[in-house]
């Protein structure tokens, strides 16, 4: 992959959390009936057994590609760094874990399938993938970006908001949880546009110089 084409694709490292963070707010208002009787505790997974739940498969899928191209667009630009590319190869992996959520949970109290056995692999995968990625972007990233890069990384908090727009029966916290774990990745993203790519060299006071 060209690093021009990388860029391209840095977008949506920050598209694919507020595709996430909107289609589950979306989904839990148009099935809110459901989710009273199935039991929010299930809750986003469970919105995917409901009348739309279509539209919870397809905010998982598009959600996980989207992070899958943010990695592979941060692995294109790592440069000779293992730091770098595991870092990046990891948030890849979260991505895989997230489009695989597409298959669909269990019920609470029914008998375990095949695809409700796939979706804890997928959620774990997802989960602790991405928490490691954290680490090793962190790393990769440090002093590498020009300070004015944060300039608009708080626009990464906006998705917190969310919170007061959530149905009746769904515990705040349940969405806050999900909206604090992608807010790095968002930051990330924001500081990745902002800079025009992942940077390869470390700041300094002076003019960049290569690592």
């Amino acid at each position: 992959m060209s690093l021009s084409h990388a860029r391209r694709l840095s977008p949506l490292g920050l598209l694919g959390p507020l595709i996430f963070l909107a289609g589950v707010i979306l989904v839990s208002w148009s099935e809110r009936d459901f989710m009273a009787e199935l039991g929010w505790h299930q809750w986003p997974s469970g919105t995917a057994l409901g009348p739309n739940g279509w539209a919870t498969v397809l905010t998982f899928f598009l959600t996980g590609l989207c992070q899958i191209a943010f990695g592979w667009a941060l692995l294109a630009q790592a440069g000779e760094s293992r730091v770098r590319k595991l870092g990046a190869g990891l948030l890849v992996l979260s991505g895989i874990g997230m489009t695989a959520l597409s298959f669909k949970t269990d019920a609470e109290g029914t008998d375990s399938t095949w695809h409700g056995q796939l979706h804890v692999i997928a959620y774990f995968t997802f989960f602790f993938s991405l928490l490691l990625a954290y680490v090793f972007l962190g790393w990769g990233s440090w002093r590498r970006f020009d300070a004015s890069s944060w300039k608009y990384a708080p626009l990464a908090l906006v998705p917190l908001l969310g919170a007061l727009m959530l149905p009746d029966g769904l515990d705040a916290g349940n969405y806050l949880f999900f909206a604090i774990l992608f807010i790095p990745l968002m930051v990330l993203a924001i500081r990745v546009l902002a800079a025009g790519g992942w940077p390869a060299g470390r700041t300094t006071q002076g003019p960049a110089q290569q690592s």
